[in-house]
């Protein structure tokens, strides 16, 4: 629920899909009467959607008034600004555990901007995640604004290592500066892994996955192998169903049939039906601790 009881739901969930490869949602067009307005931006605020609604304007999908193409202007700028200030201390810190030989991967929301969204601009973030080895973690804690973790859970009593990452580590460029990511193919499982394991997937979470999930680069089979390494690829397919149906995304890909594919075979086993994915979903987020 988006706790703005005036705002439709299908209202955020189309801008959360907009400009998705195959959705089928239409944003509304408005324009909006001042109390409607006020409600989207806040709630787009809260959910992290202000650049898809700034995105939808500029192209035209959206009309406002000048007044309230304004307003968004100026709390876009503030949200861009606190986004490149993680990067600048992402990169400080990066450059502190690199002069140390400390591996590190950036993670979180600068990578998945940077690497998954073809327009980086609509994805803020005002935190970002650096997974360090332990010797770093102490060192890694001093930068305000990234989360240092020496381990991302990926279910009960299960964790992901920056040594469980790929070697070499992907290189991505901030400030004209290299900062070690994981590969696009990790970052995918990783933001399924979220929706799965967080109290209740926003949609920026989702949105997430299919961008990442729809980018050209990625490769399926390393996909596939990389959630078979870590013993999750049962929450991986089920929650990249999840994310085609919430956006309503009809193209078809080779992550998507792959995926299908593996949540029927799971549900004809476990005799569920597609009302019960959900569900199914929580139980087998619950079981990754206990699997492989």
């Amino acid at each position: 629920m988006t706790g703005f009881p005036i705002l439709d739901e299908g209202t955020l969930v189309a801008l959360a899909a907009y400009g998705m490869a195959g959705s089928m949602y239409d944003v509304p067009s408005g324009p909006f009467a001042p109390e409607e307005w006020f409600h989207l931006v806040a709630a787009c605020r809260a959910s992290g959607l202000l650049g898809l609604l700034a995105a939808a304007i500029q192209r035209g999908d959206i009309t406002v008034t000048p007044a309230q193409a304004e307003e968004l202007s100026v709390l876009e700028n503030e949200v861009a600004g606190l986004s490149l200030l993680v990067e600048q201390r992402v990169v400080q810190l990066s450059g502190l555990l690199s002069a140390a030989s400390i591996s590190h991967r950036l993670l979180g929301g600068p990578a998945i901007a940077r690497l998954g969204y073809r327009q980086p601009g609509v994805r803020s973030f005002d935190t970002a995640i650096m997974l360090v080895e332990p010797r770093g973690g102490e060192m890694a804690r001093v930068q305000r604004g990234v989360r240092a973790v020496t381990s991302v859970p990926i279910g009960v009593g299960r964790f992901v290592l920056v040594q469980d990452l790929s070697e070499p580590a992907t290189l991505l460029v901030l400030m004209e500066q290299p900062v070690p990511t994981a590969c696009i193919e990790e970052h995918l499982v990783l933001a399924c892994l979220a929706v799965a394991l967080g109290p209740e997937p926003s949609l920026l979470q989702q949105r997430d996955v299919a961008e990442l999930a729809l980018f050209p680069a990625i490769d399926p089979d390393r996909v596939q192998a990389t959630a078979e390494r870590w013993g999750v690829v049962e929450v991986v397919a089920d929650v990249l169903v999840q994310v085609w149906q919430a956006f309503r995304l009809a193209d078809r890909t080779r992550l998507s049939v792959w995926s299908s594919r593996i949540a029927d075979s799971d549900m004809q086993r476990d005799g569920g039906s597609l009302a019960r994915r959900g569900r199914m979903l929580g139980r087998r987020a619950q079981k990754l601790g206990r699997v492989r």
